[in-house]
């Protein structure tokens, strides 16, 4: 195991051998060994689960997905049957069976660790990961792309859609606080039609929103330092903008260059008392 992920190619091992491993107790393997064959124990389980997962999530039959969970474990060997693991996995795959049964459209809670479903729903939609100053606008697109696609998923899974307008009285309404103000301008943008207009338009809205409270609240600021607060926090807020950010709020650069010329102006008037400060050396 290397940064929790498995270093070497176990495709060829059984998957009778490698529940013998995974659950061995005679310490004829290490706990390394143990935790690499029980991942790939939950891999191949969740590959084989992922259309499952996506045509319950479409139709809201989540006793279905339990019961393909159930078959696949009733192919265990009668070695892999022996195990704790698997006598607790099918167990939970039971009891959620069950619990599906009589809540159709929403996955069930079965607050049982050992179920392997539950475990599957509740991990992150693929690309949901860091991001990085130097990606690209499409980099950030797919990024954002999966943020929503995740909320998406956990919204279905409690039974219900994921909506882009507060004035709803139904659904569970988009939560943009992990977004950035570079990923909203990039959903606003929507490269190659990554978004549908309701996300975007969503996007843009809080963004600009973000964009107001920042400003009036540099231009309410009592800082003394006037690089962080009046219209040299204004400026600020506008050298620290994104492209992204720029080109869906109309900031160019001549309006930056007007706004930087005039606080130019006012600071020289007023250097003479102050003896400048730290953002007109930076300007």
């Amino acid at each position: 195991m290397l940064g929790g992920q498995v270093a070497v190619d176990l495709s060829g091992q059984s998957r009778d051998v490698l529940s013998q491993v995974a659950s061995s107790t005679d310490g004829r393997f290490s706990d390394d060994e143990k935790a690499a064959a029980a991942a790939e124990l939950t891999s191949r389980f969740n590959n084989a689960m992922a259309s499952h997962v996506v045509i319950a999530r479409n139709n809201g039959d989540y006793a279905s997905l339990y019961q393909a969970a159930s078959d696949y474990l009733d192919q265990a060997s009668d070695a892999e049957k022996a195990t704790d693991t698997w006598k607790a996995q099918k167990q939970a795959v039971t009891d959620g069976l069950s619990a599906a049964k009589v809540s159709f459209g929403k996955a069930p809670d079965t607050g049982d660790s050992n179920d392997p479903i539950r475990a599957l729903l509740d991990q992150a939609a693929p690309g949901v990961g860091a991001i990085g100053p130097d990606s690209s606008t499409q980099d950030v697109a797919d990024y954002a792309r999966a943020m929503l696609d995740d909320q998406e998923n956990r919204a279905r899974d409690n039974g219900t859609e994921l909506v882009f307008d507060s004035s709803r009285k139904t659904g569970q309404l988009v939560d943009f606080s992990n977004f950035d103000n570079r990923t909203l301008a990039t959903i606003a943008l929507n490269p190659n039609s990554s978004f549908s207009s309701q996300e975007a338009y969503a996007a843009k809205t809080e963004l600009e929103q973000r964009t107001r409270t920042n400003i009036l609240g540099a231009l309410n600021s009592s800082s003394g330092d006037s690089s962080s607060s009046g219209p040299g926090g204004v400026i600020q807020n506008y050298l620290n903008m994104s492209d992204e950010e720029k080109q869906v709020l109309g900031v160019t650069d001549d309006v930056t260059n007007n706004l930087i010329q005039s606080y130019r102006t006012m600071l020289s008037v007023q250097s003479t008392l102050n003896g400048g400060s730290g953002l007109a050396a930076y300007l």
